[in-house]
């Protein structure tokens, strides 16, 4: 009842949320002075960040013993604060990291199913299931869906909204190969999610929309936090947060009704309107993010956190014309925009202790989390039940849960060496489950009802619920698996000015074997602001539940033609036909060479160089069809469908890069402190050698793999992004600045002829907020994003493309999406 009201209050004002928070604000002093300004120590002030000096920023990730200073890893990392992420005015955890960091791509997809509802987060041009997401140190669960179209497609993600920005402390991003370490997925880096401890007690409330008054965004966060003890607390973030779709659609230029209407439908016919929803999904969401630890004794702690996080979104599909075979003119005369309605439900709880036993550190844990995406239909009709059939359908849901314990041992043991030798050793046992539950029946029963009228009258009408027919029996699984696994980390200082590290791994899994992996890293330090690290590793992606064992079946388009396709597993009769074998996991070596210094106090530089090389890339088919597979168009026609793809190992990559990071911090006065940063990264991926292809699809290699999926792989990311921000503090006021350059990127067409491949130029976009305490307790902020409108370059309608009818259309490969300006307003009161 409480998120109904909450719900209530966002949607009948778009105002009424910094009214909740100004209510709130019972005492407020009516002035502010010079004094208050001097005695607020809170972290916000970015005058009390400079008492510290920007490379000693301490971190978790890449280390087993105590968290260590930025400026003293092996392995460059990347560190985003509770204030940096104030300072982006953004909601999405997603769009913070992509931001702030330039090595992060955070698409925003439409028109891509359940993607357009959870995106998918790209790191170092590599894919999403090629990183590792940690929440307080420990390994996250991915989500229960499959990226099957062009975003992301073929992997698995982790749902980066589940996770409110209020909740975070900091992010700690490791980049770098790290899967000797971490285990599996951490071949393109680690993020760690660090919870908030802190005791600070607020409430915050924030309302925006973009320059064309859509995409409204509502937002109440509150964050309560307490002392437990000596060292203990206990903090509870809660966000309820409403954002409404955004539309950037085209007018649909296409004949709408068949030449017999025309007359009778003259007035529509001659005045065009969007029928597409080409944009962000709407949504409503709440979470609630708890995080704890408790003394027992001086020695001794138990700790645990727990998320939750309730998403009701929408999005539209492709318009249904009124000439189009797959309505039923009855129900909808003039066409209909079908919604694919999903309820994602995602929740994690941990429990742990800390303690020091015999001179050893321990940890002891286990955590378990779990993600359940409903598809849900609306505005929709199954055709072949005719005027019988319903507009609304439950069409399937997937689950994913994952139950991890470790036990940590960390130590420092003197061994004779110059210095004490820092030695970790650790277990963990995980089990996951994934399932796909069926839908209800009217989702994918074939009715039997024939097309009732038009110049197709009596033909057999498409099967299903459009936009998303929903889980078959069929599909239906149920699928555990377990891994078990070791490791030891070794580092010793040999010398004052040189840190060395070794770390290995041993992990078996019950589905696909055993993987040893190994880490040698180094850090020189000649003098005092300076060093030289460097790192070798080789690193591993175990295929996941999903990729084993998804299946279903869509409309998907093929030169403009709807099929039905099936995208089966490996195992599947259909898939073994065209040489389908059991997945592999995908293998990795990286190498990575840099170097920080920090010529005076507040300057900090980086420099980064990485190489990856991954073998058994795992990756979907492209769609073979009748027209692609014409041998086995006769196979296709027993299995009921126009084409199929499945998972498969055919091709290894090559991705190589540089990251540079520059951070200067200047006290101006004692009532003034300027940070400039700039930041760029650089990157190329390459497909090496031939796609392999099983022997049945000899005949068909280009049919496998083909040009334009291809192409993809390599250009569809920016090779090169630049950061450059400032921040300036002035007594009551923070002013941030922050110009972004994307790169750009390319998306090739499936067709063989490249003169239908599309190249989108760089853009500069640029963010301003303006922050002003009104009193110690309450401050409003000001901002927009892509203050000066700019969009990506439109797509250009070529044959074949599904919107060769829409005047205009973005594709969802722009890596800064296609929403044009917005602004926003922020009230933040502490209690």
């Amino acid at each position: 009842m409480y998120f109904n009201s909450v719900k209530y209050l966002l949607n009948i004002n778009p105002w009424g949320a910094l009214a909740f928070v100004l209510l709130m604000c019972t005492h407020i002093p009516s002035s502010y002075s010079q004094e208050d300004a001097q005695q607020d120590t809170s972290l916000d002030s970015l005058f009390e960040l400079s008492l510290t000096e920007l490379s000693q920023i301490r971190i978790d990730v890449g280390t087993r013993g105590q968290n260590r200073p930025i400026f003293d890893s092996p392995v460059p990392i990347s560190v985003i604060t509770a204030n940096d992420i104030k300072k982006t005015g953004l909601t999405d955890l997603g769009l913070v990291l992509q931001r702030l960091l330039p090595f992060v791509n955070y698409p925003r997809p439409t028109i891509n199913d359940g993607t357009d509802h959870t995106p998918p987060l790209f790191m170092r041009g590599m894919n999403p299931d090629q990183i590792l997401v940690l929440v307080n140190g420990k390994r996250r669960h991915i989500t229960s869906l499959v990226h099957t179209n062009i975003v992301g497609r073929g992997s698995t993600s982790i749902d980066f909204n589940t996770i409110p920005v209020d909740a975070i402390e900091r992010v700690e991003v490791l980049r770098d190969g790290a899967s000797a370490q971490y285990g599996s997925d951490a071949i393109a880096g680690i993020i760690n999610i660090v919870l908030k401890s802190d005791v600070e007690n607020y409430l915050k409330t924030q309302y925006g929309q973009t320059i064309q008054n859509d995409g409204v965004v509502n937002q109440i966060t509150t964050h309560f936090g307490t002392n437990i003890k000596e060292k203990g607390f206990f903090t509870l973030t809660s966000e309820f947060r409403k954002k409404g779709a955004t539309n950037r659609s085209g007018i649909d230029v296409r004949q709408q009704y068949f030449d017999y209407q025309t007359a009778e439908n003259a007035e529509f016919e001659a005045n065009p309107f969007q029928t597409f929803r080409l944009g962000e999904a709407e949504s409503d969401n709440f979470s609630l993010v708890l995080n704890a630890a408790v003394p027992v004794d001086t020695a001794t702690r138990i700790y645990s956190f727990s998320t939750f996080n309730y998403r009701e979104s929408e999005a539209g599909g492709f318009f249904r014309r009124p000439q189009d075979n797959r309505t039923v003119r009855e129900v909808y005369p003039d066409g209909f925009l079908p919604l694919i309605k999903p309820v994602t439900l995602d929740g994690s709880f941990l429990l742990g202790l800390e303690s020091k036993i015999n001179g050893w550190d321990v940890d002891v844990s286990s955590g378990y989390g779990i993600n359940s995406f409903k598809f849900n239909v609306g505005n929709s009709i199954n055709t072949s039940m005719g005027t019988e059939s319903p507009t609304e359908f439950y069409a399937g849901t997937l689950i994913f849960s994952q139950l991890t314990s470790n036990v940590d041992l960390f130590r420092d043991l003197n061994i004779r060496l110059k210095n004490p030798l820092k030695i970790g050793l650790g277990a963990e046992f995980r089990v996951e489950n994934f399932q796909i539950r069926k839908g209800e029946e009217a989702a994918y029963t074939d009715g039997g009802v024939a097309i009732l009228d038009g110049p197709n009258a009596g033909d057999l009408a498409p099967v299903g619920a459009q936009v998303f027919p929903g889980f078959t029996p069929d599909n239906e699984t149920n699928q555990f698996r377990n891994n078990k696994a070791v490791y030891i980390d070794l580092e010793n200082s040999l010398f004052n000015n040189l840190l060395v590290g070794l770390a290995g791994r041993y992990e078996d899994y019950s589905d696909f074997g055993s993987s040893w992996n190994g880490k040698f890293s180094f850090r020189h330090q000649p003098v005092k602001k300076l060093v030289f690290r460097g790192a070798a590793s080789t690193g591993f992606r175990a295929p996941s539940l999903a990729q084993s064992h998804f299946s279903y079946t869509q409309s998907v388009f093929v030169e403009s033609v709807p099929h039905m396709l099936g995208t089966f597993p490996v195992d599947h009769p259909l898939s073994k036909i065209l040489g389908a074998k059991p997945l592999k996991p995908e293998k990795s070596m990286h190498y990575s060479g840099g170097a920080a210094i920090q010529l005076i106090k507040n300057l900090y530089i980086s420099a980064d160089y990485f190489f990856v090389d991954i073998k058994d890339r795992i990756l979907l088919t492209s769609n073979l069809t009748k027209s692609t597979v014409p041998a086995y168009a006769s196979v296709l026609d027993s299995f009921k469908v126009k084409g199929t793809r499945y998972f498969t190992n055919s091709i290894d990559t090559k991705t190589q890069g540089v990251d540079v990071i520059l951070k200067y911090h200047l006290n101006l006065n004692s009532n003034s402190s300027l940070l400039l940063a700039a930041a760029a990264h650089f990157n190329q991926t390459e497909i090496l050698g031939e796609v392999r292809v099983p022997e049945q699809m000899e005949a068909y290699a280009d049919a496998v793999f083909d040009r334009g999926y291809k192409e993809r792989i390599v250009s569809s990311q920016p090779g090169e992004n630049y950061i450059f921000s400032a921040n300036y503090v002035f007594k009551k006021n923070d002013i941030m600045w922050r110009i972004i350059r994307y790169g750009e990127v390319k998306y090739a067409h499936k067709s063989s002829d490249p003169q239908y491949d599309q190249t989108y130029s760089p853009k500069f976009i640029s963010d301003l907020q303006i922050t002003y305490k009104l009193s110690r307790n309450l401050s409003i902020t000001l901002g927009g994003h892509n203050i000066f409108n700019v969009y990506p370059d439109k797509s250009i309608p070529v044959e074949g493309n599904s919107f060769a009818g829409i005047t205009h259309a973005y594709n969802s490969i722009s890596p800064f999406g296609f929403e044009g300006a917005s602004y926003y307003g922020r009230l933040v009161y502490k209690l």
